[in-house]
């Protein structure tokens, strides 16, 4: 540091005189600042002026379906079982031929679904379906004597 002494007159007291080296601001730096200000101003707006996804809207129940039919009239299936209210099993002999169950769900839950049906003696095919609404999920089919056929899937 350069320190100069001076006077102000002839006869005044001395004084100091420092001179302090004036730092230049860092040219480098101000490109980052303003970027990085210019990048948090578009995030803070496209937060605001952008449109919300919309929510989902989850059903409160789901209608499931169980559908049991053949190609023969009059037919019947020997044996049926199949998953009712509350996830449990329900059996039932010598149903008529064709077959159909709704069940009502809770439609924010994933509950597995299936039902299972034997042909009678006099009936040689058997169709099983499970639908969510009008939407098909699963169909299987079994030819031949006292076939079965099964089928699976998930009510969500």
């Amino acid at each position: 540091m350069d320190v100069r002494t001076k006077r102000a007159r002839p006869g005044a007291p001395e004084f100091e005189q420092r001179m302090v080296p004036i730092e230049k601001p860092n040219k480098r730096r101000l490109p980052w600042v303003v970027g990085g200000a210019a990048i948090i101003g578009v995030l803070a707006a496209g937060t605001f002026l952008l449109p919300s996804p919309p929510a989902q809207v989850i059903p409160q129940t789901v209608t499931v379906t169980y559908r049991v039919s053949t190609v023969s009239k009059g037919g019947t299936a020997r044996t049926m079982s199949y998953i009712d209210k509350e996830n449990s099993s329900e059996r039932r002999s010598g149903a008529k031929l064709p077959f159909t169950h709704e069940v009502a769900l809770p439609g924010d839950k994933a509950i597995p679904v299936s039902i299972q049906a034997e042909a009678g003696a006099e009936t040689r095919q058997i169709t099983c379906q499970i639908l969510r609404g009008d939407q098909l999920l699963v169909s299987s089919t079994a030819t031949g004597d006292y076939a079965v056929a099964s089928c699976t899937a998930v009510s969500k």
